[in-house]
């Protein structure tokens, strides 16, 4: 399987309230697991894994050789600049509202703690959460409804695929939605 972030720090920094002093490696995993557990399946199998590898090769002619990009053909690119991009960005801004604020350690569970501002309160946090599940639910809507309409565009896109890891149905707990 492919493993390729499509969005990364410098993407949530621009469009969230994600300080530009997070570490990569906080946000990276939350990434890889938005895409997994959200994103793939409304692309389903095929589409995500098309989508991952046009923008593997985008990334990895950059690294390669910047004078000669592998850019992503055109369908994908459309579907990630107008569609899944914002979709990622609201949806790992959500997660990592929580994620970010908490460390768990063998003491237990720990909240991060300010120099020099006031410690966001519980309904604070959940207003933010809140904020940015709304648009990434917005940027969902868009995005199936793109692909219906474009539909022809893209070969691996199957409305009747049978994801056998699709959750049956979601539960909304605190801090996230879990399929079950």
């Amino acid at each position: 399987m492919i493993k390729v972030n499509l969005i990364n720090k410098d993407m949530l920094i621009a469009c969230t309230n994600i300080s530009s002093n997070v570490d990569e490696s906080k946000i990276s995993p939350v990434v890889e697991a938005v895409q997994r557990l959200y994103l793939r399946p409304i692309l389903g199998n095929n589409l995500y894994d098309a989508v991952l590898t046009h923008e593997k090769a985008y990334i990895d002619s950059i690294s390669t050789d910047p004078q000669v990009l592998v850019p992503v053909p055109a369908p994908y690119s459309t579907l990630l600049e107008g569609y899944i991009y914002d979709f990622l960005i609201n949806r790992v801004a959500a997660e990592l509202v929580m994620f970010l604020s908490v460390t768990t350690a063998n003491g237990g569970v720990f909240r991060h703690s300010s120099e020099n501002g006031n410690e966001a309160t519980s309904d604070e946090l959940h207003n933010i959460i809140d904020l940015y599940e709304s648009r990434a639910k917005v940027a969902e809507m868009q995005l199936q409804a793109y692909l219906e309409e474009h539909e022809a565009s893209f070969v691996e896109y199957d409305t009747e695929e049978d994801w056998e890891t699709a959750p049956k149905e979601t539960v909304k707990s605190r801090g996230g939605w879990y399929g079950i």
